[in-house]
């Protein structure tokens, strides 16, 4: 059985640093972590890795790099925290993840989930039920943490020799990067044989006097070139593995939405967040399931390693996506989005029936969205009280001068804000649903070959995309709601090959990139036969850049 020793290592220096406290010596957890076994004589035999391509301290110090955060401005409910790296080893799913398992027993806090074995690729989901990971433990009473649980999935592709951590959080459970970075770079370093990640230090504190001689550090552009490396080899190892490469377009979001935050976060929400969470959902056919998510929510921060690697805004209205991928034939079977500021519809189930859902049926899960306003108020006036050191005699002599001086402290206070009405952004919860469509037959279709680089066409919601007949619908869980669909709209969105040129020669894509863009060709997509294509409608966002397709229910 794997020796304990390295995951007792691991565990203590994850569970000591995250609470604050001193880091565990490193002289037992110096060097790769690598399972062990002990022999007959008693002494442990380590697997070395298999692959040279980076090296175990490289891959710890590109997770390291690639790590980030990102939360919407407008109307972000939830932040993500994320990372991904190249893997020194290509042990199989289940000894990779076996070990991170391993690991997770001995956390405080924390849960497995459930895990998912798809032959190369393997993922886990695991629930840390306490965000206090997300803060240092010496808190004030002013700013004490949302502890609802966090939801953190790691995936591993034997293939690509990669592996990548996504923590979803609440927007309100601001984590310390540093922090959080390392128990990233932590997980992702037990998966693949990889370094210790360096611990993290005392959070950071802004100085009350900033030192105007004191240079601010550069970033190191050899990291930096590092970082871009290490993506020409992903794809490098995508093409030996026999991989392929799709481009697809999506709604470019600053294209459509010119208003500035406010007027995006009061006025325009609901229709500004279908489209960001709009998802269309490809499904491989054959007996590996593999999926391809596209929207704009998709990318390899967001997603993990089945997120696009590269985005490119072509003309006014596309964003194109750049996905590595599992040749064959892909489905659109699937379309999800959120509704903001929706309760659940009225619904029955008098017309029940699987006849009913000929189409396919639509999930409704009631969600608590997290949304911002203005509001003008009344503010009193702030005063600062602030001391300053000054000295006194407190010993005289006989001809009264000062024999013995003592200090001090003078307070002085000052109006640091007037009184008067001023704007302020304040928060509120409010009921929205989560739309999840499962088509039972596919929209569209496009089948891919090894070493295709594949251009093709795009779809986009229709804003909420499904409608459904609310006297067909069942209650699956508490909070989701099952109903037999009507019809499903959505935008087919043709690419542009000029874009694709236009993207290969901006610089923006490394060596291997760019030479796999000079391959790229079109590739057809089949519609469902019964899907019907609607006019045009002058002055409308769509018109001269998509066509809707409608498809409906036999019923």
């Amino acid at each position: 059985m794997p020796h304990l020793r390295p995951f007792r290592c691991h565990a203590g220096r994850l569970r000591r640093a995250m609470t604050g406290l001193s880091v565990l010596s490193l002289a037992a957890c110096t060097g790769p972590f690598i399972a062990s076994e002990a022999n007959s004589s008693g002494k442990r035999t380590e697997t070395t890795s298999r692959s040279t391509d980076i090296s175990a301290d490289d891959s710890t110090r590109l997770c390291e790099k690639n790590f980030d955060d990102k939360t919407n401005a407008v109307g972000g409910t939830s932040s993500i925290y994320a990372s991904w790296t190249l893997t020194p080893s290509r042990d199989t799913g289940r000894e990779a993840l076996g070990r991170l398992g391993v690991f997770v027993s001995m956390m405080p806090d924390a849960q497995l989930v459930s895990e998912e074995y798809h032959g190369a690729r393997s993922a886990m989901d695991i629930r840390i039920s306490s965000a206090t990971l997300m803060h240092p433990m010496s808190i004030g009473f002013e700013s004490i943490p949302d502890l609802r649980p966090l939801s953190v999935r790691v995936e591993y592709d034997a293939d690509l020799g990669a592996t990548s951590f996504v923590l979803r959080s609440l927007a309100k459970q601001q984590g310390e990067r540093q922090r959080l970075r390392f128990l990233a770079c932590t997980m992702l370093s037990i998966v693949g044989n990889a370094g210790l990640p360096t611990a993290p230090g005392k959070p950071y504190k802004r100085p009350r006097i900033v030192n105007p001689f004191k240079k601010n550090p550069q970033p190191d552009p050899a990291l930096n070139r590092f970082k871009d490396r290490s993506l020409d080899m992903l794809l490098s190892r995508a093409l030996d593995a026999g991989k392929s490469i799709v481009i697809m377009p999506t709604v470019q979001m600053d294209g459509k939405y010119t208003e500035g935050y406010k007027q995006l976060r009061e006025e325009r929400l609901v229709n500004y967040w279908l489209d960001l969470m709009g998802t269309v959902t490809w499904r491989r056919a054959g007996t590996e399931p593999r999926t391809l998510a596209v929207g704009n929510t998709t990318s390899l921060k967001e997603r993990g390693l089945s997120g696009d690697l590269y985005n490119y805004p072509g003309g006014k209205k596309s964003t194109y996506r750049f996905f590595i991928v599992d040749p064959g034939t892909y489905e659109l079977t699937g379309v999800s989005t959120d509704l903001r500021r929706s309760p659940m519809p009225d619904m029955t189930g008098t017309s029940w029936s699987d006849k009913s859902a000929a189409l396919g049926t639509m999930s409704l899960k009631a969600t608590k969205d997290t949304e911002y306003y203005s509001a003008t108020e009344w503010q009193d006036a702030k005063f600062i009280t602030q001391s300053y050191p000054t000295t006194y005699c407190s010993l005289v002599f006989t001809n009264g001068q000062c024999a013995r001086q003592s200090w001090t402290s003078e307070s002085v206070t000052h109006q640091a804000q007037a009184a008067g009405f001023a704007e302020v952004t304040r928060d509120r919860e409010v009921d929205g649903l989560r739309l999840s469509m499962a088509l039972t037959k596919p929209f569209a279709s496009f089948t891919i070959a090894p070493g295709d680089v594949a251009v093709m066409d795009g779809f986009v919601l229709d804003g909420a995309a499904g409608s459904i007949y609310t006297d067909a619908c069942k209650q699956s869980e508490d909070d989701i709601a099952v109903c037999a669909m009507r019809s499903l709209k959505l935008f087919r969105v043709a690419p542009a090959m000029p874009h694709i040129e236009e993207w290969r020669q901006s610089g923006m894509l490394g060596t291997v990139a760019a030479g796999l863009m000079a391959k790229a060709r079109a590739v057809p997509v089949s519609i469902h036969p019964a899907a019907t294509v609607s006019p045009e409608k002058p002055g409308t966002y769509e018109a001269g850049w998509a066509q809707r397709y409608t498809l409906k229910s036999p019923r």
